[in-house]
């Protein structure tokens, strides 16, 4: 019989929520020596940036244990920020035997923290603790702790351009105190943000972008929690997870994590030999996902996509970007992938849309790096969804040889009327005289004869502008 040194329960060995800690994977030798480095350096702060999602506070919280945290919100105000983290320092300040601080410096801390309570709402915008920075430096300098600052990115731009400012002072105390140091935890741009915000930050910092996991890394987490599990994934499951993250560990553990409630496994399992999670409960997990996302993510899918002009249907362009397996993508590979799709856009029409796609607009589901001129979903869980969904879609409708015939005749009866067919003209002409199809049905099978059957028939496409 199976006897593990320890029974896990799901929760903790697949924690999409929350910095996982049993099945934490090391980054590449180069990032963590970068991280370890900053770290050690006295005085200098550190910025991780990167995707949401991609593990950036799973590695502060694997690499640094004394820390206090601030989760920023677009409402927080510079004296929230400072008081909620004068007040996470209690449990370095206890007043107990166990104490991991005495004497006189204890005694200041909680008698400030007993004028902060006492204090009236007017009064204690006057309040040393909040006028005076040096203040929470020192409490968190004698903690030996760092602060981590998470979300720096949903401050508005006065309590960016403050909070820069005490990064200053904190890279100043360090001469006294050699572990004080601010982690700032944010989106891409975060780093940019601090530098152009206070200029002297600019040598003070380790700007340090945390990449998206490879599919090894991802592939790493999986082999963990199933050994703390004692299960097993089948191979292919496991690649199709890796490979549908699209470099998020956080999607990661959610699949994992769905994928084992749908096998009814919520703990270790004391059998001798791993048990086996079948195939076919991966379908579940995907659907299941989809459902879990489907609030927030539909509703701005429907948004991004929503049809103004019978030619212009920019779920074909998202669908485009899906195509190509890496981050972001040139207006010419979309342009492209559209048109193996027979579908035509002139340059300025297309160009548009996708600017429309990253505005308000529509949702702001795309952005465009204007150093490199490439477009990438702003929110890597929304391309998750999008890809998921648009895959399991497919999934249902399967490919029909009488359908596809049905295609290819109405498109060479229309090729014989005008010189471009668009694939609208086909759907409206099989529509039309084939009403037994489902909508679903025929955009599926046209997408596939112009997607893979069109270039073995030879049939000429000219090129649109």
């Amino acid at each position: 019989m199976f006897m593990a040194k320890k029974e896990y329960d799901l929760e903790e060995v697949f924690t999409p929520a929350q910095p996982a800690e049993l099945t934490y994977v090391e980054r590449d030798a180069v990032l963590n020596k970068m991280l370890d480095s900053a770290i050690k350096t006295r005085g200098e702060q550190i910025i991780l940036y990167g995707h949401t999602g991609v593990g950036k506070s799973t590695l502060i919280n694997n690499k640094i244990k004394n820390s206090i945290t601030t989760n920023c919100t677009d409402s927080m105000k510079l004296r929230d920020i400072l008081l909620h983290a004068f007040k996470e320092l209690d449990s370095f300040y206890t007043k107990n035997k166990s104490s991991k601080i005495g004497g006189s410096i204890s005694a200041e801390y909680f008698g400030i923290k007993a004028s902060i309570y006492a204090e009236t709402s007017e009064t204690l915008e006057k309040s040393e603790i909040l006028t005076n920075p040096q203040i929470l430096a020192k409490y968190i300098g004698e903690a030996k702790c760092c602060w981590v600052i998470e979300d720096f990115h949903k401050l508005g731009e006065s309590e960016k351009k403050q909070m820069s400012q005490i990064m200053k002072v904190f890279s100043d105390r360090s001469v006294k105190y050699s572990s004080l140091k601010i982690i700032v935890i944010g989106a891409i741009n975060t780093a940019r943000e601090v530098v152009q915000l206070d200029p002297e930050m600019d040598g003070r910092i380790s700007q340090i972008e945390i990449p998206l996991m490879t599919q090894e890394e991802l592939i790493k987490i999986l082999d963990k929690g199933k050994n703390l599990l004692n299960v097993e994934i089948p191979k292919n499951v496991a690649y199709k997870i890796a490979n549908y993250s699209h470099g998020l560990p956080k999607i990661t553990h959610q699949l994992a994590k769905l994928l084992c409630e749908n096998s009814n496994i919520q703990h270790t399992c004391k059998l001798e030999k791993p048990f086996e999670i079948p195939k076919e409960n991966f379908d579940k997990a995907v659907d299941m996902f989809l459902l879990k996302n489907s609030g927030t993510f539909k509703s701005q899918y429907e948004i991004a996509t929503r049809v103004d002009k019978k030619r212009e249907k920019p779920s074909d362009i998202l669908d485009a970007l899906l195509e190509y397996g890496k981050e972001s993508v040139s207006f010419f590979e979309i342009k492209k992938s559209l048109k193996e799709s027979n579908i035509f856009y002139r340059d300025n029409s297309l160009k548009n849309i996708l600017g429309e796609l990253c505005s308000s607009e529509r949702a702001k589901i795309l952005s465009l790096n204007k150093e490199s001129m490439t477009y990438y979903f702003s929110d890597l869980f929304m391309k998750s969804y999008c890809f998921l969904g648009k895959l399991r879609e497919e999934e249902k409708l399967s490919i029909n040889d009488t359908t596809l015939t049905i295609i290819r005749v109405s498109y060479e009866h229309l090729q014989k009327q005008k010189p471009r067919v668009y694939r609208d003209d086909v759907f409206d002409f099989v529509k039309k005289n084939y009403s037994d199809l489902t909508k679903k049905e025929i955009e599926k099978h046209i997408k596939h004869f112009f997607k893979k059957s069109v270039r073995t028939q030879e049939v000429k496409i000219k090129d649109g502008d």
